[in-house]
C-alpha cells in the first residue's frame, strides 16, 4: 500500500461521494485485467444503487450508521444478501480510495 496523501486542498474536489465513485468508474473500465462483464455490474451497481444513496454526500459525513442502514433496507426490499454483499464491496472499494487520497481518515465499510 501507499503512503496517504496528507494534502487535503489538492483533493478537495473529490470530497462527494459522486466525484471519487466516477473515477473508480474510470479506472474499473481503464483497466486491462477487469472484463467487460465486471464494468457492466460497476457501472449498474453504481448508476442504478450507490451514486442515486450517496452522489452528492460529502464524504467526511457518512457515518457507519447510515452506510448499513442503506445496506438493511436493500436486504429488507427483497435484493440477494450476495447482490448486497457487492453494494458492500463497491463502497468499500470506493471509500478505501478517498481514504488512501486523503479525502476521509478511515473506510468506515470495513466497519460494517
Amino acid at each position: 500500500m501507499g503512503k496517504k496523501r496528507t494534502d487535503t486542498k489538492v483533493f478537495s474536489a473529490f470530497s462527494v461521494f459522486r466525484a471519487v465513485a466516477d473515477l473508480y468508474r474510470l479506472g474499473a473500465k481503464q483497466c486491462r485485467f477487469c472484463l467487460r462483464s465486471c464494468q457492466k455490474h460497476y457501472r449498474y451497481m453504481l448508476d442504478a444503487h450507490l451514486i442515486p444513496a450517496f452522489g452528492n454526500r460529502q464524504l467526511r459525513e457518512l457515518t457507519r450508521e447510515e452506510l448499513q442502514g442503506f445496506l438493511r433496507r436493500k436486504l429488507k426490499g427483497g435484493l440477494s444478501w450476495e447482490t448486497v454483499h457487492h453494494f458492500k464491496c463497491g463502497l468499500s472499494k470506493i471509500l478505501g480510495a478517498a481514504e488512501e487520497w486523503g479525502c476521509i481518515n478511515e473506510n468506515l465499510t470495513q466497519k460494517t
